[in-house]
């Protein structure tokens, strides 16, 4: 059974837990009919808010490409959202499937990095959700910002019902917070920080 980190409990350390921005491609914008351009606003909104802060506070920052996009230099599909290109101090996965540990780097990342993550971005029903799954198959714990991670509409739900689906399943094994309660934490300490344990809480 995973255990689900609370975010917001932290001492100070070394390692902080990597935000990794997923799929920050052009092509999410215009996906799929079902995707609005408020809610995308909404999500890049908030995930600017937190590669600001990330890089004003030297926090790592970890980024998603799929593998095939490495050779679509002249489509759009490859094109990073304004905003949102890697420096080179970033970390960037490429990835094989749908979860990021199908990028062996990921994993090493996250373990040299202490062992928790913080996904936001796009392809949430997708990507994040089987990213998440498989984190405590790696002694890994991840969390999700909610509201910034956008997920499509899935068979039968709206896009808001489908999000809150997600959000829902999610809680129950991966930590899940605000783009507010992630830039509380941030604003906590600019060097060191650690989870507390279960028993320390």
């Amino acid at each position: 059974m995973s255990v689900v980190l609370s975010f917001d409990r932290f001492r100070q350390r070394k390692r902080v837990p990597p935000l990794v921005l997923v799929d920050m491609f052009e092509d999410q914008r215009g996906r799929a009919p079902s995707i609005r351009s408020e809610d995308v606003s909404a999500v890049l909104t908030n995930c600017r808010l937190l590669l600001d802060n990330a890089r004003s506070i030297g926090w790592p920052l970890g980024f998603t490409v799929d593998a095939h996009r490495l050779h679509q230099k002249h489509h759009l599909g490859a094109a990073w959202i304004d905003g949102f290109r890697p420096h080179r101090s970033d970390m960037v996965f490429e990835t094989e499937g749908d979860s990021c540990y199908s990028s062996a780097e990921f994993a090493e990342a996250v373990t040299s990095t202490g062992n928790c993550f913080l996904l936001a971005g796009f392809s949430g029903a997708r990507t994040c959700l089987t990213t998440l799954i498989d984190a405590p198959n790696h002694g890994h714990c991840g969390g999700i910002v909610e509201d910034a991670c956008y997920v499509p509409a899935l068979n039968g739900l709206d896009a808001l019902a489908s999000h809150r689906a997600l959000i829902a399943v999610v809680s129950s094994y991966a930590t899940t917070l605000t783009t507010t309660e992630w830039l509380n934490v941030g604003d906590t300490s600019r060097s060191e920080l650690e989870p507390f344990h279960d028993a320390e809480r």
